[in-house]
């Protein structure tokens, strides 16, 4: 059993059949007596050392202040241990100096509690959070430094109504895991305890969840912790429960009654309540549960005497003190918080008991309501539609009018803005509120649904590409459309608007001002970008084509490569150009880690990927960035659950920025446009008024853009009936590189030749790093020094090994064609000593053919062009280059 388990059973709380156990969602109110409340929180500068003995500074204010100020302290930092910590306590007022802040007897007191929740489920945290919401407290509530998906860890913190001693934190520490259904880590509920301020590690802070700060009002410490209503400090001795003895004392307390539920029934299926009216010895949790179900039951208060007084301990003050120990408007308590749900049918199927008294009918004289036709009533007055997109996900649709225009706001079905959403839509139609079940029961019925209809519809992201036409969201209701005769914006709701979802950092886009011809686009584009980003004209035009080949959805993504030294411009430029095409809402960077879920996850929400000062790639991420650049579906296992699967779409836009180039995998490389920055010794500008100067033009860029767009939609399918420039995997793009400059009245190679350039500086680049690579050219130059004389080399005789088995053959002048056997070329290779697997130097000639095969796409980068040829079973390989490409560089 985990101690955590253990913990929750010590308090009662048994998470039973894998439900979580759930507390009703209570307000506690702010004590009458406790004047306004001023706190000032105890900050230390670290962990150990007389950063740990001292206080740093303090945090101080009224309750909502003081809980914004801890989650505005977030800090992104790798080392934990040097971030800032705070306490629960109240430092005394005489505290010697030099003396340190950091144990109990420094504290005069305590302000806050603390939970720490190691390793809760999403059920857990959902209703931790949905408790805290309707508590009303002040609340802090926050992901730790070493949360992770498949381990997270969470803090609560609550801010008192007033200063208690230290002795009763324990107390209060227990009463908060009541209210909020779970109780959190035993080591971390010592009134002395320090905890960190809201962190992460570098690169997780977009893809964590965020702090939430909630509530208008402070946790009364009696209520939390009540100092004699929930202890037995005394045992009256037992009495019989008669209406007349009672009567005096019951008379003030009568009060009007129009609750209709019948506590009968309810006791007849609930086998907690069923134990009080039998008059069993019910634990003290279970028989306060009781009593808070028969508030809601007609005649509850008397029912509640009775009942008690068929128990030998009976007393009517306490029991009458048990009724009234929660105000008036709190909920009814929830199903699953005793060891008797165990065995309950109704677990997992009703949220409380109270609804038992409603099941048949009878009791309340009206008739059961059907929730799922309340829910759906509910969705369809608040125009909420449910679609399911070719992935099979449901996604919820609902449509507003935002400054004038209809704006569509797409949610997934599965996310708590659904649940929210759903929640505030039935509570608006009926007046009441719906349980956590029954909207996941609607949320199944409706996905059901919508997979039988056989409806599927695309959400895309930023932008979308329907027959020729291509569209670009602005956000706030606004899609440029984009065909060969000229563009517009038009409303997101508009017909025949492709459905775009706005992901959890997507930003606007200004309203687009066009330039006028597609020539002009392109000059003012190019002067933007050398005036302001200091790009030559020939990396300006590629960068410009990969902008707009980011536009289309139907074709391979180049992935942008931004090298250079620290201080060159690399991040500066990555802001400029994702604010051309998926700007961020805060119009900050937002970048995402580079392990294959973080990128899958993030490619839900953002079209374009961003990997500031990216390190080395390991082979799976350069792997899956291939798939991101080409487009693909990622199948990944469900989280905690073997049988079924999660179909997430990663094709997205890649930008990089590195000190040097990390996108060094050969089959990756080719999908890369490298962006090399000189240093920069003078000339620096300061980053806001180049931000403020980009800003300035962004309306024009954005237009500039969409007419650029316009004639390469135009020019397009004439450069495709040529069937020319397929000499590299991009061919779209070259394509489209082609059409631009086409649209501006340029020559094709105006974009062929920097293209070019750039690929074969790319591959001679990291040949000169890869010693296979080095070995191989060394030794394809020394056979094109000594050619033969033969027209034809015949490869079925050098298969045999027949004469020649080497054949070197000049053509065309300077052009050589080299055909040869894996052996004898493996011979002439200079092979390391013995064999290693993971040696850069094949040991064998079958090692070597893979190794060939692996750097294939170096080898054509620099001219060199490698076929296998079969020859009566037997493989040959045929080289093909120019001298150039393989001269001494």
């Amino acid at each position: 059993m985990s101690i955590r388990e253990k913990s929750l059973r010590e308090h009662g709380m048994f998470p039973l059949a894998g439900k979580v156990p759930q507390a009703p969602a209570l307000v506690v109110p702010v004590s009458e007596v406790a004047p306004p409340m001023r706190f000032k929180i105890c900050i230390t500068a670290s962990v150990s050392g007389t950063g740990a003995r001292r206080a740093s500074e303090f945090i101080e204010g009224p309750g909502q202040d003081v809980a914004r100020q801890m989650a505005d302290r977030h800090t992104v930092i790798d080392d934990k241990n040097s971030v800032a910590l705070f306490s629960a306590g109240v430092i005394r007022g005489d505290l010697p100096p030099g003396e340190s802040v950091s144990t109990k007897e420094a504290l005069a007191g305590v302000q806050l509690v603390v939970l720490d929740l190691d390793s809760p489920s999403q059920t857990e945290v959902d209703h931790v959070q949905t408790a805290l919401k309707a508590s009303g407290l002040v609340f802090l509530m926050y992901p730790t430094h070493s949360w992770a998906p498949d381990a997270p860890r969470w803090r609560v913190v609550v801010l008192l109504s007033r200063v208690v001693p230290v002795e009763r934190y324990a107390a209060l520490w227990a009463g908060l895991g009541r209210q909020v259904g779970t109780y959190g880590d035993e080591s971390a509920k010592k009134p002395a305890q320090r905890y960190y301020l809201p962190s992460c590690p570098i690169g997780q802070k977009d893809f964590r969840p965020v702090a939430i700060v909630g509530g208008t009002g402070l946790a009364d410490p009696d209520e939390l912790d009540p100092p004699a209503l929930m202890q037995d400090v005394s045992v009256s001795p037992a009495r019989t429960y008669n209406a007349s003895i009672n009567a005096e004392f019951m008379a003030p307390r009568q009060r009007e009654d129009n609750r209709t539920r019948d506590a009968v029934v309810i006791a007849a299926q609930c086998l907690v309540v069923g134990d009080c009216a039998a008059g069993a010895d019910q634990r003290e949790p279970d028989w306060l549960m009781t009593g808070r179900v028969l508030y809601f039951c007609h005649e509850g208060e008397a029912i509640f005497h009775k009942w008690s007084a068929l128990n030998p301990k009976y007393d009517s003050f306490k029991t009458q003190k048990k009724y009234d120990i929660r105000p008036a408007n709190i909920g009814p308590p929830r199903c699953g918080t005793s060891p008797r749900c165990a065995d309950c049918k109704h677990n997992g199927v009703i949220s409380s008991p109270v609804q038992l008294g409603d099941s048949n009918g009878t009791a309340a004289g009206k008739q059961p309501v059907d929730i799922q036709k309340a829910i759906g009533a509910a969705l369809q007055a608040a125009d909420i539609k449910a679609i399911m997109d070719r992935s099979g996900q449901l996604f919820f649709v609902k449509n507003a009018v935002v400054n004038g225009r209809t704006e569509r706001t797409v949610t997934p079905a599965e996310s708590q803005a659904a649940t929210d959403a759903v929640t505030a839509a039935t509570l608006a139609a009926t007046g009441k509120a719906v349980s956590k079940s029954a909207i996941e029961t609607a949320l199944a019925v409706t996905r059901h649904t919508a997979r039988e209809s056989g409806e599927r519809v695309d959400i895309c992201l930023r932008v979308a590409e329907t027959n020729g036409t291509v569209w670009r969201d602005c956000g706030l209701g606004r899609v440029a459309r984009i065909t060969c005769t000229g563009w517009g914006v038009v409303d997101d709701a508009a017909e025949g608007v492709p459905i775009f979802m706005r992901g959890a950092t997507a930003g606007e886009i200004p309203d687009p001002v066009s330039i006028g011809t597609p020539r002009a686009a392109l000059v003012f584009l190019l002067d933007s970008f050398k005036k302001l980003q200091g790009l030559p004209g020939d990396e300006a035009l590629i960068v410009i084509a990969t902008l707009l080949e980011w536009c289309r959805t139907a074709t391979p993504h180049p992935i942008i490569e931004i090298v250079g030294p620290a201080g060159c411009g690399k991040s500066t430029l990555s802001d400029a150009i994702a604010a051309l095409i998926d700007p961020a809402g805060d119009g900050g960077r937002v970048t995402v880690g580079t392990a294959g879920p973080d990128i899958a996850a993030a490619a839900q929400h953002a079209h374009l990927l961003r990997l500031d000062n990216a390190g080395r790639l390991d082979v799976a991420t350069s792997n899956l960035l291939c798939i991101v650049s080409t487009g693909g579906t990622l199948m990944m296992r469900l989280l905690y659950s073997q049988g079924e699967t999660a179909n997430l779409k990663v094709h997205r836009a890649m930008l990089i920025n590195a000190v040097s180039p990390v996108c060094t995998a050969p089959d990756l490389q080719t999908r890369v446009i490298l962006i090399e920055r000189p240093a920069r010794r003078d000339g620096y500008v300061s980053e806001g008024g180049l931000r403020s100067s980009w800003n300035a033009l962004l309306p024009s860029l954005q237009g500039a853009l969409n007419d650029l767009m316009v004639g390469v939609l135009r020019e397009l399918p004439s450069v495709r009936e040529s069937g020319a420039y397929t000499g590299h995997r991009l061919v779209d793009f070259d394509q489209l590189g082609v059409a631009l400059v086409r649209s501006a009245g340029l020559e094709d190679e105006k974009f062929t030749k920097p293209v070019g350039k750039m690929r074969e500086r790319m591959a001679r680049r990291t040949a000169s790093g890869d010693l296979f690579l080095m070995a191989l050219i060394r030794v394809l130059r020394d056979l094109a020094a000594r050619p033969t004389h033969a027209e034809h080399v015949d490869v079925a005789a050098v298969a045999r090994g027949m004469n020649p088995a080497l054949g070197v053959v000049a053509y065309d002048g300077s052009r050589i064609r080299i055909t040869v056997k894996p052996e004898t070329l493996h011979q002439r290779m200079p092979l390391s000593v013995g064999f290693e697997r993971n040696s850069a130097m094949p040991a064998t000639p079958r090692g070597l053919t893979d190794a060939i095969r692996r750097v294939q796409p170096m080898l054509s980068g620099t001219g060199v062009n490698v076929d296998e040829l079969n020859a009566r079973g037997r493989c040959v390989l045929r080289f093909d280059f120019d001298l150039g490409a393989v001269h001494e560089d």
